[in-house]
């Protein structure tokens, strides 16, 4: 198998020794960055074939740039925030499934609505 390595550099940089992070394995093919940027600025990827079947080989590359978000209990319809949308959404899960597991998280107790009436306003 090809051993392919990720490294998150400047953009005005070519050289891996400059790199922010990087992601270097021997096991397998696939390499993950989970990293906060510590500055805005421009970036970019370099993916390095490190040795296996040859140099002009195919890949698959996949990121995504943005805020790492946590989700906030009582956030049924999944926007970023809890306010009313959220409660017709619960009522409306309630309704067609019979109980108040509207966060599909296996509480059927009432403690998701609880959670939205908490977090009414996040």
């Amino acid at each position: 198998m090809t051993n392919l390595d990720l490294y998150l550099l400047p953009a005005n940089s070519n050289d891996i020794n400059d790199s922010l992070i990087r992601s270097i394995t021997a096991t397998d093919n696939t390499e993950h960055i989970f990293f906060n940027v510590p500055n805005t600025g421009n970036y970019k990827l370099k993916v390095r074939n490190n040795g296996g079947l040859g140099d002009a080989e195919e890949f698959g590359l996949a990121w995504w740039f943005g805020e790492a978000t946590m989700p906030i209990p009582g956030d049924f319809d999944k926007d970023g925030d809890v306010d009313g949308d959220d409660l017709s959404q619960w009522q409306n899960d309630y309704g067609i499934n019979g109980d108040s597991d509207a966060n599909n998280d296996g509480d059927t107790d009432g403690a998701d609505f609880l959670a939205w009436q908490r977090n009414f306003g996040a």
